[in-house]
């Protein structure tokens, strides 16, 4: 023992500090503002594109040899180029390469789809580089950590202020206090892809021009990659004098010969499906299939677009039919007799020719409810995170979306198997995970492609397909009635699917009803809830203020609106 016979001295104070204790507690910190979900080489992010063998190889490579360049000046490089064209595949395919390399620090890839675990957040993406710079370089982890500690509330500050003490600080003082870590080989690059898809564009801009004050400063020897449609905000931000001559711009156009990649592409795919499909005797036997011409046809029709090239084949290669056929409908398929000018034309077509094959084999209304309910829940809030308890294990984090088979089915009140015959028809477009527990997996049913919705979304380019916002809004608020008034909620526990799905309905019934049109078909669901009243004041026993002031204001609207209805 230390003291032993020590004498002649007093312990006035005496202190126990647990390192461990805070060092996790700043890491909780720091996870619980972070955005695990976003990265590369995520779970959530089912089954992610990236290039295929052989193509794209002319654009990695020059992006390649900037990362490895001793470039000092230009160190943003911005990939940019229109929807469907390959930037999301390339930014994975460098992410996983220069990961395998030891050049990563971190990637974020936004989604406007995925909102439910905060992938459409831009206030999530600095702690998320944080985090993901504490374990690239492990030197820093204690430096970010004791930040968070010393002040809590870090993640509500300006992203630059966010910046300069998770970031800038800790790569200072490593590089003054360990310049032979500095010397040596250290992980460099970040990857930014989809910032279009953040869901605040002020935002967007506001990310562009944090991150490029960040690595101007000497200490920092980083490069970012940044990948996004050319949007007007973030083209206003690249086109502002700073940035012009700090930013590399390499835009997807004809100069990287995207025709001849695609080509690549439907000749290995078409290859698989040869192999691979239930028909392969048949197939095997037609050498001549695919046509040369066939496949020269798709490659004019992409425009470039791998999006289009990628969503043919998911049509051609469904096991339940004839690849021949359906390859044959895609190459007949004419709009109006000519191919129509304007930039999605050859990719709308393909969408229809989709629907109309799903339309012809399921009821479409029950498909377009689907839709309804994959464009306009509700996923966004706070509390669609929650802690749950796992059997004989700590409690562990679970989203509680109703974006599974089974819940999505509950809420819209059809049965598991129409729901599972309806996504059937809707693999080339829709991620329909398997059936194990998507809660856990964090695997849940999504557009492939953020076009996919805003096709949908679009009267002149969906036409009879089209799905209205406020008729979409109505449809989900009656599912929220019907579950709340069929069900008893407090003895449903959150875990189960049904938990999760009475949740969504309590919390965001009133939400779907706020983004409505109250026409006779939504007064004449809800004349018909005569306990209104008092599921009301039952959810607003578990509301904050700000939500309680929204339903008093819609339930004064109702009433009036009710009452001029009856009167009428």
């Amino acid at each position: 023992m230390a003291f032993n016979k020590a004498h002649h001295f007093i312990i006035e104070k005496l202190y126990a500090i647990d390192n461990r204790h805070q060092g996790q507690s700043g890491l909780n910190l720091l996870l619980n503002s972070a955005c695990p979900g976003a990265a590369h080489q995520s779970g959530e992010r089912h089954d992610p594109p990236k290039c295929h063998p052989g193509t794209r190889r002319a654009v990695i490579d020059e992006i390649m040899d900037w990362v490895d360049s001793e470039e000092r000046e230009r160190k943003i490089m911005w990939l940019s180029g229109p929807a469907g064209v390959g930037k999301s595949s390339i930014a994975q395919t460098i992410a996983e390469r220069c990961d395998s390399e030891g050049k990563l620090v971190s990637s974020f890839f936004f989604s406007r789809i995925d909102t439910s675990t905060g992938r459409d957040d831009g206030n999530r993406l600095v702690p998320t580089i944080a985090y993901h710079l504490s374990i690239a370089i492990p030197a820093t982890m204690a430096l970010i950590v004791a930040a968070l500690e010393r002040d809590p509330a870090m993640q509500t500050y300006a992203m630059k202020v966010q910046l300069q003490r998770l970031v800038i600080d800790p790569l200072k003082h490593i590089s003054t206090h360990r310049k032979n870590l500095v010397q040596t080989h250290t992980p460099k690059l970040l990857i930014i892809d989809g910032l279009d898809e953040c869901n605040d564009r002020k935002v967007q801009g506001i990310i562009i021009e944090a991150l490029a004050w960040m690595v101007s400063q000497p200490s920092v020897h980083l490069r970012i990659l940044i990948a996004s449609r050319p949007e007007f905000e973030i083209r206003n931000v690249f086109d502002s004098f700073p940035l012009r001559r700090r930013c590399v711009r390499l835009v997807l156009d004809g100069q990287y010969a995207p025709d001849k990649d695609i080509e690549i592409y439907l000749r290995s795919q078409f290859t698989i499906i040869k192999k691979e499909h239930t028909l392969t005797p048949l197939l095997s036997q037609d050498v001549n299939w695919p046509s040369c011409q066939d496949i020269a046809i798709i490659v004019q029709r992409s425009s470039g677009q791998f999006i289009y090239a990628s969503t043919i084949i998911n049509y051609i290669m469904d096991d339940r039919c004839d690849p021949r056929e359906r390859l044959r409908a895609i190459v007949d398929r004419r709009q109006g007799g000519h191919i129509t000018d304007y930039p999605y034309a050859e990719l709308d077509a393909v969408y229809t020719l989709i629907l109309e094959t799903a339309a012809e084999a399921q009821n479409y209304g029950y498909i377009s409810t689907v839709f309804m309910a994959l464009l306009y829940v509700n996923d966004k809030r706070e509390d669609s995170e929650v802690f749950l308890p796992a059997p004989g294990a700590e409690a562990k984090k679970e989203i509680a979306s109703i974006y599974t088979v089974s819940r999505l089915a509950m809420f819209l009140g059809l049965p598991r198997s129409l729901m599972e015959l309806l996504l059937m028809d809707l693999h080339s477009i829709v991620c329909v995970p398997g059936s194990r527990s998507f809660a856990e997996d964090g695997h849940f049913i999504r557009f492939y492609h953020a076009s996919f919705g805003e096709f949908l979304q679009d009267p002149s380019r969906s036409k009879n397909f089209f799905i209205a916002k406020e008729k979409a809004h109505v449809m989900l608020g009656k599912h929220c009635f019907w579950t709340i008034l069929a069900k008893e909620p407090t003895q449903q526990p959150y875990g189960s699917d049904l938990g999760y799905v009475l949740r969504y309905a309590l919390h965001n019934y009133f939400y779907h009803l706020q983004h409505s049109i109250f026409d006779d078909e939504l007064l004449h669901g809800l004349q018909g809830l005569e306990n209104a009243r008092e599921i009301v004041q039952d959810i607003i026993l578990g509301l904050d203020t700000e939500e309680i002031e929204d339903i008093l204001i819609l339930v004064f609207k109702f009433d009036f609106t009710v009452a001029d209805s009856s009167v009428s």
